[in-house]
């Protein structure tokens, strides 16, 4: 958090806290950020500078600090194109894990998200959350956006996965899908982002696992991925469905454990 000061003799003075960090934005901030970020502007500078102002705009309100109507449309950015670095943190680099939807409405049905940071997410749910999130990153559909919310966000105590009698039981994501589909745009990339930000994460607290991915900055290769499920599966973590009902933390905190044994076995023997 910083404090961005707006002055100018008779018209404004002002101090107002401004987000620095992802995990300081709240819920009205994200969805205007996606907005904009879904809004076709001729120049990236004038993206960021709707952001800028947006921002301070909603930080005013959440802090109660009053602006006359319009005051900051009449900001020239280019007698202070620093201000544009305020923005800066948004492109370096996503790293919001935090849930901005614990609960979501959609299609008349109160719904529950995934917790923070991926922290209660099954691999079942991530493995296919990731078919449509590599879909989207491939070409732009909304349908796609809808399809990852119908995934991770249900009625509270409905699983994705569940077993009955040895035999598997998956979520209807046919019935699902279309609850999302009046959802606002701005909504739906939201949810994307902060997939972006928590997906982003793993190969930081799982780097040995990531170590033999795509070779894109730790870019997870989900056939590899989906190679451990199959790998896994045995007499330890039961069959490739019970793999897929545990919680995706502590998968890969195994697999880590077990790539960095492989890791110095190979070390050691020179291999």
């Amino acid at each position: 958090m910083t404090i961005v000061e707006l002055y100018q003799p008779g018209v404004i003075d002002v101090q107002i806290p401004y987000p620095t960090e992802w995990d300081e934005l709240q819920t009205t901030e994200l969805e205007w950020i996606s907005q904009m970020m879904l809004h076709n502007f001729a120049l990236a500078e004038a993206r960021k500078a709707a952001i800028m102002v947006g921002l301070l705009e909603l930080r005013a309100g959440i802090h109660n600090i009053a602006l006359k109507k319009g005051v900051l449309n009449n900001l020239n950015i280019a007698d202070a194109p620093e201000a544009l670095e305020l923005t800066d943190f948004i492109y370096k680099s996503n790293t919001l894990t935090h849930q901005p939807y614990l609960q979501l409405e959609a299609g008349g049905k109160k719904l529950q998200g995934p917790e923070t940071a991926f922290n209660n997410l099954t691999v079942g749910e991530y493995e296919d959350t990731e078919v449509y999130y590599r879909l989207f990153e491939q070409e732009a559909k909304p349908e796609y956006l809808q399809q990852i919310a119908a995934i991770l966000w249900r009625p509270a105590g409905v699983p994705y996965i569940s077993l009955h009698d040895g035999k598997r039981v998956e979520y209807d994501l046919k019935a699902a899908q279309p609850l999302f589909a009046k959802t606002g745009p701005e909504k739906l990339y939201t949810i994307y982002t902060w997939y972006t930000g928590c997906r982003g994460l793993l190969p930081k607290l799982f780097p040995t696992v990531f170590e033999g991915g795509s070779g894109n900055g730790g870019e997870p290769d989900m056939l590899a991925f989906t190679r451990c499920i199959h790998a896994a599966a045995g007499p330890k973590n039961g069959t490739r469905d019970n793999i897929r009902l545990m919680k995706l933390k502590e998968f890969m905190l195994d697999a880590e454990f077990e790539a960095q044994a492989a890791k110095e076995f190979k070390r050691k023997n020179k291999l």
